[in-house]
């Protein structure tokens, strides 16, 4: 018998009108090809994503993002997001993303406010006792994106072809290649489905989550 586990993430929600869109966009590629993985999440850029909290951690982790959020706002300078458009991989994950990766990706300490941000809560939950990423968020590595698609069980041909439907979907609404971080997130997620393993994508099944905290960017 499954039993409820529970991870929490920390995303990224941008500028308002850039997201009515991009949802839009999200929905009629979900629905045009029946994979709803994807929609089962909020509209969000995730940075650190399904990690474990400990109860008695939470009131500190939240105090650590208001204090990056209390920075970020007195510096008075938003965080720019510049997307490189749609990208897509055909693996197990089988993913259509709005892809915000620089160039500058592989040198953090050179990278733009997006990474600055990222790299530092990373470190902060690092160094909290209470809290375990994911092996995935122990790496140098951050490949911003805004998820289209995801854990789509199509055969390659269909695939290639969501990937060309979710280009011209983006390009008829639309969507710019520029906008601004709005707001910080908590989220808790919980599942029956998932069990211990979040990364396969068994959380589509019955995934519910809600929102602990918001932050202004």
């Amino acid at each position: 018998m499954n039993t409820l586990s529970t991870r929490y993430g920390i995303s990224l929600i941008p500028d308002p009108a850039f997201t009515q869109r991009v949802y839009r966009a999200r929905q009629l590629i979900c629905g045009q090809y029946a994979c709803w993985a994807a929609e089962m999440h909020m509209l969000h850029l995730p940075l650190i994503q399904y990690f474990e909290c400990q109860e008695n951690v939470l009131s500190t982790l939240i105090s650590i993002l208001e204090s990056v959020s209390n920075r970020t706002v007195g510096q008075n300078e938003p965080i720019s997001l510049f997307s490189e458009g749609v990208s897509h991989y055909f693996d197990n994950t089988g993913e259509i993303y709005l892809d915000f990766n620089p160039l500058t990706k592989d040198s953090p300490g050179k990278s733009p406010e997006l990474h600055r941000l990222y790299f530092g809560i990373q470190n902060e939950l690092q160094n909290l006792e209470g809290i375990t990423l994911n092996v995935g968020h122990n790496a140098t590595n951050f490949a911003p994106r805004i998820n289209l698609m995801q854990h789509a069980e199509l055969p390659l041909a269909v695939f290639e072809s969501a990937a060309v439907f979710a280009t011209s979907v983006v390009e008829e609404l639309s969507v710019p290649y520029q906008t601004k971080a709005w707001q910080l997130v908590l989220i808790r997620y919980t599942s029956n489905a998932a069990g211990e393993d979040w990364d396969q994508g068994l959380w589509a099944n019955d995934l519910s989550w809600n929102l602990i905290g918001t932050y202004p960017i």
